[in-house]
């Protein structure tokens, strides 16, 4: 059995040999592209859960505005409030409510954000409580120039809303009047 090939063959080998490299180009494009839109979906999803969260501590802190302007509902980033009595059981006061929404409302963000850290600043200057929520910044490593980026930010994030967002986390920050 002789195979014989003629030029024709040949062409199309070539052209098959040109086209397999740019075909793994485009997929290998199509791939990286498909992962950075899912990075961007939980970016936002997971905004969508601190404006969601920011909200609903704005509500609790209207509710007990006394305690709320008294600086009962301060919390720092990695602090965590638990709660002596469950105020739907029974009667609390001031102070024992805001234990009690701080302890829901941070067992609530890190279910729907693993995680994710919590922050509660009263101003003074304004008489509004700055909210805010961090989670970790983990789609990519951080580079140096990322890093500096961040650092960039974080200190005019803290100038303008008076919290500092932590290392490594990605922050949003809201203002409610008690």
């Amino acid at each position: 059995m002789t195979i014989r090939l003629n030029a024709q063959s040949g062409v199309g080998m070539i052209e098959a040999m040109v086209a397999a490299p740019v075909l793994a180009i485009g997929l290998l494009g199509l791939g990286h592209l498909l992962a950075r839109q899912l990075a961007e979906l939980r970016q936002g999803n997971a905004r969508a859960i601190a404006l969601q969260h920011i909200a609903s501590l704005g509500d609790s802190l209207r509710l007990n505005a006394a305690a709320a302007q008294g600086g009962l509902y301060a919390l720092a980033w990695t602090t965590t409030r638990t709660a002596g009595t469950d105020c739907r059981l029974a009667a609390c006061s001031p102070s024992q409510l805001a234990d009690h929404d701080l302890d829901l409302w941070g067992r609530s963000l890190r279910a729907a954000l693993p995680l994710a850290q919590g922050a509660v600043v009263p101003l003074p200057t304004s008489g509004q409580i700055a909210i805010g929520i961090a989670w970790p910044a983990n789609e990519r490593a951080m580079t140096t120039a990322d890093a500096a980026l961040q650092a960039a930010l974080t200190g005019v994030t803290a100038i303008a809303t008076g919290i500092e967002c932590p290392p490594a986390f990605l922050c949003h920050v809201g203002h409610v009047s008690p």
